[in-house]
This record gives structure tokens, C-alpha cells and sequence, in this order.
């Protein structure tokens, strides 16, 4: 898998597919991953120690966080014979949302 984003940032054990753990996590095998990205289908965690604990493996908020500060956000209009997708790339700081970077596409339903 691979992210560009304008910053860098650290991986979200909340969102990250378990290839992504596996890879991120030392020491941690993409079985073990499976059975964490099952766990957390349950329960998300909502601090780095519920899942280093879950893991069996230390993370720190240098490589992991529980949160992100970066969305996807697709949208869909449609008016009489043109539909348009939009895709989002937002930054959360705080309570303050900003577009990253929009693209939009036109085609038409005839």
C-alpha cells in the first residue's frame, strides 16, 4: 500500500489495513495482524497501550497513533445527463476541516 500525503504522518492502528500492521508493527506477523484488524472490528482502540497490549508489541506515538488527521471523502452529483465525482482529500487540525487537494469528474449518463 501507499499514501502520498503533504506530511508526514504516523500509521493509525484504527484504520490501517492488517498488511499495513504487519509491516509497521516489529515483530508482528501478518496472522497476528488479521486477528487485531478482526479485534478492532469489534472495538476500536482508544489508546496506543490498549493496543500494544492487544498486539503484544510497544508502539509509540513515533511510528502509531489511534487517531489521523487526514480523510478521503467521495461525493456523487447527478443532474439531469451529467454526473459529477468528487474526491476529497481533507486535513482535520483541531476542529478546523481544509481541502488538501479536490478533484472532480464530469461524465456524461447518455
Amino acid at each position: 500500500h501507499v499514501t502520498v500525503l503533504p506530511d508526514a504522518t504516523v500509521v493509525n492502528v484504527n484504520t490501517a489495513t492488517a498488511q499495513v500492521l504487519a509491516a509497521s508493527v516489529p515483530g508482528l506477523s501478518l496472522n497476528q495482524a488479521e486477528q487485531l484488524a478482526a479485534q478492532r472490528a469489534r472495538q476500536h482502540w482508544s489508546s496506543l497501550d490498549a493496543f500494544s497490549a492487544a498486539a503484544g508489541r510497544t508502539v509509540t506515538t513515533e511510528t502509531h497513533s489511534v487517531s489521523t488527521q487526514y480523510f478521503m471523502a467521495h461525493g456523487q452529483l447527478r443532474m439531469q445527463t451529467v454526473r459529477l465525482r468528487e474526491e476529497m482529500l481533507l486535513q482535520r487540525s483541531g476542529s478546523d476541516v481544509r481541502i488538501v487537494r479536490l478533484s472532480q469528474t464530469p461524465t456524461s449518463l447518455q
